[in-house]
């Protein structure tokens, strides 16, 4: 049996403050930061978007990511994240990793 398609992926750490960006599908999500957590928290996420933060599993991070991706989208006024989103949209940042 295959495994599931997963949509996002993380790009990072950035040495200076030790976080990554979300990347649903190949195109950045704006305004979100994510820290891996490490020690007795190991395999969970904190994602800060803001002023909040959510320390969610690292086996639900891409269920989450990518229904918080498409409502941050839709919430400011564009048709969707990603490749069908409109032109000029901070929601279609293409994003790639080095590795």
């Amino acid at each position: 049996m295959s495994e599931p398609k997963k949509h996002a992926e993380i790009v990072g750490p950035f040495v200076a403050l030790e976080y990554s960006y979300a990347v649903i599908d190949g195109y950045k999500v704006p305004y979100i930061k994510l820290v891996t957590l490490k020690g007795e928290n190991d395999g969970r996420t904190e994602i800060h978007l803001d002023n909040c933060c959510w320390i969610i599993d690292d086996h639900e991070l891409d269920v989450v990511l990518h229904l918080l991706s498409k409502a941050m989208a839709v919430a400011a006024g564009y048709n969707c994240h990603g490749e069908h989103s409109e032109p000029f949209n901070p929601f279609k940042v293409r994003m790639t990793s080095l590795g």
